[in-house]
């Protein structure tokens, strides 16, 4: 596939669902599945979780992670 083409192709992904893509495959499966739990659990703020993953070198902003939170929520 050419470089156009994937860059096509992943403009028209939600951009939200390739950052969590990129935790999914940054992170061990364990790890992964732990920070879920941890998004899940309200007592944990969002800025917590995304400090932890930058030192891991995953950047994403509090913003994305809520969202992400919410989206989870409404399943």
């Amino acid at each position: 596939m050419s470089f156009l083409n994937e860059v096509k192709e992943m403009a028209a992904q939600s951009n939200n669902s390739n950052k969590f893509k990129l935790i999914e495959d940054k992170l061990s499966p364990k790890d992964f599945n732990e920070f879920l739990a941890t998004l899940d659990d309200r007592a944990i703020s969002c800025a917590v979780i995304a400090k932890v993953l930058k030192v891991r070198g995953i950047l994403i902003s509090e913003n994305s992670l809520r969202l992400y939170r919410r989206s989870r929520d409404s399943k």
